[in-house]
């Protein structure tokens, strides 16, 4: 972590729809994988210890039930693995269920963390299983603690996880429809001080779509000066109403830097970013509105580590690799000395 360097990552795993504890297994594996890589941030796709296609199953108290035990495991898991992961799983909380993700962390569970925005169009009906915060839930301060099994923490509609190791550091999470809406709660988050934000989605795939996911992405990332982490549920969930492709992307300040495109079945995908330049981005241009987060801070633990930057930073930032962008860029310079 020298100098505010962080591997970042977002895992696309093979899923077994409605077996929670097979899910975990493999949940798990992945996590071992990240760690073995120096990942400190880890992103699993939305719903991920169930399936997000389960459909009615959400209704059975034994896949509810079984996801809260495999949330355990997986948490137990990461026990001497200091590294922050976000997996998808239904919880529920005063007899409603959340579309949640669950942030573990060296075998605790730190916070719960609900979806905001359902997703009711086209072929998707989260409203169906799922319930979205309130008031009447939460209270006024939007947040309360859940146990699940021995483990006892934050439910919270908001929440910025921070360490001490790497102060340039903080993360939030927002839910696949949040990056949708006109108000995503990323900008929040990154008012709070979140300078990564990670996005567990399931997001079907149709002609297109790619390209929008992108531009979505890459202008979260650029708004906000942020790292954008957008994991994507892959190939292996129900077709029934659509497909999924695994399309997940790492961003930067407004550009990707690492991507698992469509189909590709690349199960993890890893990228360096400068939480430290992100920082001092934001020290010469504020995200306007900034609030004090100390009530929804949340410490993680972090190892140190260090990173080989040989062939991860690029020796000609602003010249673009590909010869018809390169070609486009030095006509516009061309444009601009001339007109000047």
């Amino acid at each position: 972590m020298k100098d505010g360097f962080v591997k970042l990552a977002a895992a696309v795993p093979e899923i077994s729809v409605g077996a929670p504890m097979k899910n975990a297994d493999e949940i798990c594996s992945l996590i071992d994988e990240a760690y073995e890589n120096g990942v400190a941030v880890l992103a699993f796709p939305e719903l991920s210890v169930t399936g997000y296609t389960s459909g009615d199953l959400f209704h059975s108290e034994s896949l509810i039930r079984g996801a809260e035990k495999a949330v355990e495991k997986i948490a137990e898991y990461t026990k001497g693995k200091k590294m922050l992961v976000f997996v998808g799983a239904p919880i529920r909380v005063n007899c409603k269920l959340y579309n949640c993700a669950v942030a573990v962390d060296n075998g605790e569970i730190l916070a719960i963390v609900p979806k905001k925005n359902l997703s009711n169009s086209g072929d998707t009906y989260e409203s169906r299983w799922f319930s979205v915060p309130s008031e009447e839930t939460f209270g006024d301060c939007y947040q309360l603690n859940h146990r699940i099994g021995k483990h006892e923490c934050l439910f919270a509609d908001k929440a910025v996880f921070v360490n001490d190791t790497v102060p340039s550091l903080s993360v939030g999470c927002e839910m696949c429809e949040d990056l949708w809406v006109p108000d995503t709660p990323s900008n929040e988050l990154a008012k709070m001080g979140a300078t990564v934000i990670c996005n567990l989605s399931a997001s079907l795939e149709v002609i297109g779509k790619d390209e929008y996911r992108r531009t979505l992405v890459k202008s979260a990332s650029g708004r906000q000066n942020s790292a954008y982490v957008y994991s994507n549920c892959g190939m292996t969930e129900s077709t029934t109403d659509g497909v999924f492709s695994g399309h997940t992307m790492i961003a930067e300040r407004g550009s990707i830097i690492a991507e698992n495109k469509p189909f590709a079945g690349k199960k993890l995908l890893c990228a360096l970013v400068d939480t430290e330049h992100l920082v001092h981005e934001r020290t010469k241009l504020p995200v306007r509105g900034a609030k004090d987060s100390t009530d929804y801070q949340i410490v993680f633990e972090l190892e140190e580590r260090e990173y080989d930057l040989c062939g991860e930073i690029d020796a000609h930032p602003f010249v673009p690799e590909n010869e018809t962008e390169r070609r486009e860029r030095c006509a516009r310079i061309l444009d601009m000395q001339a007109w000047g």
